[in-house]
């Protein structure tokens, strides 16, 4: 971080299965923000760009309702250790950048923050690895997922999330900005697969699961009791300081899982089929 003008902090751990003891993604992701922020702090960086989450705002408990990006959700009993490590980690974030910028020291020379809170993230692979959100439509295209919560999402494109960090570095500071193209039920994104990808042989998992199956699982799964405390609950977010701060151009959503179904086949991670192998 020595010598940087602009630092950029988007590593968070983000299990595939959220662990037994939430303290294996709460504490790292609460000591990250900690220790960017030290060295931001000791080699007097201007400006920090944080990634925190979309799902620092949701609150299914309200029901039918939309917030914006001011709104911050404290922990629910159907809260996962991963969502709450973002809210944890952001809040510490928050409370460092007030201690920092407190000192006399810091008077004329504020050390400026940003939180960027990207929500599901689809779009295209690099590498042949999947991320977390990657591998649930990876399953999805082959036929493997178990199906889908009547879960009312929202998504953007990493591609939009990469943009967006980049014109984050020219706004106001102090500011959250929700990242969001689309929302949306999230079995829709089966409808897009099949139409896209039946034609080459896959046969993409199109089930939904009702609120009954669901309650069951959250009996014994951290993951279930989340999608069934926020199933059937069309809850959203406005957007519209994020939009008219960061003007960023979103790709569509339902182009950008597409997109990311056929970077999964080009990588490998998927077998081609069809007139997709040549």
């Amino acid at each position: 971080i020595e010598g940087c003008t602009y630092v950029f902090h988007v590593a968070s751990p983000y299990p595939a299965k959220s662990p037994k003891n939430e303290d294996e993604v709460i504490r790292p992701a609460v000591e990250g923000n900690e220790n960017v922020l030290d060295a931001c702090d000791k080699h007097n960086v201007k400006r920090v760009i944080i990634t925190s989450s979309c799902s620092t705002i949701d609150d299914f408990s309200k029901g039918k309702v939309e917030l914006n990006e001011e709104y911050f959700c404290e922990p629910k009993k159907y809260t996962t250790p991963y969502i709450k490590s973002k809210i944890a980690a952001e809040k510490r974030a928050w409370e460092m950048i007030d201690e920092i910028n407190d000192r006399s020291d810091r008077k004329d020379n504020k050390l400026e923050m940003v939180m960027v809170l990207p929500s599901l993230i689809t779009g295209p692979l690099l590498i042949k690895e999947y991320s977390a959100s990657a591998k649930i439509f990876g399953d999805v295209l082959e036929g493997k997922s178990a199906g889908f919560p009547q879960y009312y999402a929202r998504a953007i494109d990493v591609r939009d999330i990469a943009d967006a960090q980049i014109k984050a570095l020219e706004t106001a500071p102090f500011k959250r900005y929700a990242l969001i193209q689309k929302h949306f039920w999230i079995g829709e994104s089966a409808k897009w697969i099949t139409e896209e990808f039946k034609k080459y042989g896959y046969k993409p998992t199109t089930k939904v699961f009702c609120p009954f199956t669901l309650w069951v699982g959250s009996f014994i799964d951290k993951d279930a009791k989340y999608f069934y405390g926020a199933s059937k609950v069309e809850m959203s977010i406005n957007t519209d300081m994020t939009k008219g701060d960061l003007k960023v151009d979103y790709i569509d959503i339902k182009q950008s899982i597409i997109d990311m179904c056929y970077s999964f086949i080009k990588h490998g991670v998927v077998e081609a089929k069809g007139d997709l192998k040549e």
